[in-house]
């Protein structure tokens, strides 16, 4: 199929409305983890480009070249500036422009952050903004250093959303950061002019009430509770594009800067995450590596991986039990529920009632990806997530083994996390552990029929170690005690695990649906999990990170109208697409656009309505 945008250009009062996108780029879902980067620019190359995500544009409106003209690249050591942790870095400057456009103000960088909504809203509620930087004077203009204008981003008379004042709290040429009059923070650090330092900015608008909350170099500066338009989907919760260094108000309070690393990450990070960044580096802001090491959706009908190595029938040479009781095919096709109302691929393993003796379910063998970790020759802390429905919670001996991660070639040793058919929330209802542990918290449970997304979350580092389980993002319970349990022991687990395999030949894995399975490095938290939420049809959400598929930069038509002429434009770093027009939709007849110059064309507004499509050959 063909790439293409349409918008309608209405030639006498002049408009332009996006109609769609017909054909999308293939890219990870992301969700809430503050550890996932999904923009990040350490101009490197000299340029705006991306090292992760989509490049960076100058903010200038058709017509101007005023960022553009004030942006400049080199090195430390060309710039004639402080080397950053002793070493030379290259950087981007922007020089203060003492006439910008009038009555706007700098425009700035325009930046596609690449989170999506979450919260709830239909804004980014919690994310975090990291920048390596180096402001030489504070004091330039009117004291006010503006560094990102996210609200109302093309409104210039709303002013810019986090800036930096010279207050001198530190001495001279230091300030505090901040908006809505709070700049003094904790008064334990301070901007400093003239010296590189690592900002975090960390919000969240989803509590009650919302906060920002600011560190410099892994120290907190100050947290903010409250302030001008607050709160849940309002003036810091954040549209798809903002613009760095981009002002309002017309009283230019972007003021001369060098940047080294920007990066954006989905989620609200922590005192430790930030504390564990620490200062500015010449290597610039590090890149977290996707956390998700083995992914298997079964929608081609087989076990092989989504994401990582392909999961392999459990049988012994010679045997083919698992592969026959194996079967592939759809919510539909099985007679069963749909997942949220939507059909799903799923694979089915119907219970054996005469597996090998004396040996029982050899499950599947999943080579899970996580390298050890914790100090350990074994992974200490991990997640397991699985999408499944169990019809009947009461088969065979009403246990429902998961999986089988320790000694897993053993036969004698049982499986390591069960579900118990023990009917606490009513007819076939369970609890989900081991070691005799499966009551959980009482307030929730495993239901016989219906789907449900399990998240088990492993830390055997703290002491005492932990397991958390979690159905549908709510804590089902926690343990903290068990059968072999402690540091690269029973819930350390070795490369290679067995999902619905099973020891002691008593035969304790049952019928059971799958629609989506995932490993992670590292022990989730309860607002990771409740992030995730519930099983869905398009089963577990893989992040977007550096290590998954980059999205294709999408085309957005824009337009600006002055007097009698209008200009259609779309991002410079888009290419290979064409501009056609046409006047009638119902019975097109589209035809090239002339005159087009660098993704941009003006055209003289008249009478009727035409219609501009962007289409890729």
């Amino acid at each position: 199929m063909q790439n293409q945008v349409r918008s309608k250009c209405h030639r006498f009062v002049v408009s332009v409305v996006l109609i769609a996108i017909v054909t999308a780029a293939s890219a990870g879902i992301a969700n809430a983890a503050s550890y996932l980067a999904t923009g990040h620019w350490d101009f490197d190359q000299g340029d705006l480009r991306a090292t992760l995500g989509t490049d960076l544009q100058y903010g200038d409106a058709p017509g101007e070249t005023a960022m553009r003209d004030h942006t400049s690249f080199g090195t430390t050591t060309s710039f004639g500036i402080p080397d950053i942790g002793g070493q030379p870095a290259k950087v981007m400057k922007y020089t203060r422009d003492e006439n910008p456009p009038t009555p706007i103000g700098p425009r700035g960088y325009l930046c596609h952050h690449g989170m999506a909504p979450n919260g709830g809203g239909t804004n980014v509620n919690q994310f975090t903004m990291i920048v390596d930087f180096m402001i030489p004077d504070l004091h330039q203009g009117d004291n006010y250093n503006t560094v990102v204008k996210w609200e109302a981003v093309d409104d210039w008379s709303v002013d810019g959303s986090i800036s930096i004042r010279a207050n001198d709290i530190g001495g001279p040429n230091t300030g505090g950061i901040g908006i809505s009059g709070q700049y003094t923070g904790d008064g334990t650090t301070w901007i400093i002019g003239g010296q590189w330092q690592r900002l975090v900015v960390a919000v969240d608008m989803v509590a009650d009430p919302g906060t920002i909350t600011y560190y410099l170099d892994g120290v907190r500066f100050g947290q903010m509770t409250g302030g001008d338009r607050w709160g849940f989907d309002r003036r810091h919760a954040i549209p798809p594009v903002i613009r760095m260094y981009g002002d309002g108000e017309a009283d230019n309070e972007v003021n001369t800067v060098y940047v080294n690393s920007l990066q954006f990450r989905e989620g609200t990070m922590t005192a430790e995450q930030a504390l564990a960044l620490g200062a500015a580096t010449a290597s610039g802001i590090p890149i977290p590596p996707n956390p998700v090491k083995g992914h298997w959706d079964f929608d081609q009908g087989d076990l092989r991986a989504t994401l990582g190595t392909d999961l392999q029938y459990g049988d012994a040479p010679g045997e083919t039990a698992m592969r026959d009781h194996t079967s592939f095919g759809t919510t539909t096709s099985f007679g069963i529920p749909d997942i949220g109302g939507q059909p799903a691929k799923v694979m089915k393993y119907i219970r054996d009632e005469n597996p090998p003796t004396p040996i029982g379910p050899r499950g599947y063998l999943c080579r899970h990806g996580i390298a050890p970790n914790g100090g350990g020759t074994n992974v200490n802390q991990f997640t397991m997530l699985v999408d499944f429905m169990i019809p009947d919670l009461h088969q065979g001996d009403n246990y429902n083994t998961v999986v089988k991660w320790e000694a897993v070639d053993d036969w004698t040793v049982d499986g390591s996390i069960s579900i118990r058919a023990n009917d606490l929330g009513g007819p076939n209802t369970g609890g989900i552990g081991i070691s005799g542990q499966y009551t959980g918290d009482g307030n929730t449970y495993i239901i016989g029929g219906q789907w449900q997304r399990l998240a088990v979350a492993v830390d055997m580092v703290a002491d005492p170690g932990t397991i958390t389980y979690y159905l549908d993002g709510v804590r089902f319970g926690q343990m903290t005690s068990g059968d072999r349990w402690g540091f690269d022991r029973r819930h350390a687990i070795p490369p290679v695990v067995r999902m619905y395999g099973d020891g002691e030949a008593d035969n304790e894995v049952n019928t059971v649906y799958v629609n989506s399975l995932q490993f992670r490095d590292g022990t989730m938290t309860d607002d990771q999990v409740l992030a995730l939420g519930a099983a869905t049809a398009a089963g577990i959400p893989i992040p977007l990170s550096s290590n998954s598929p980059q999205p294709t930069p999408q085309p957005t038509l824009a337009y600006s109208r002055t007097g009698t002429t209008v200009t259609i434009t779309w991002n410079s770093t888009v290419t290979d697409y064409n501009l056609e027009g046409t006047a009638n939709l119902s019975a097109a007849i589209w035809a090239p656009v002339p005159n087009v110059t660098n993704n941009s064309v003006t055209i003289a507004s008249g009478a009727g309505n035409q219609f501009f499509r962007l289409k890729k050959p």
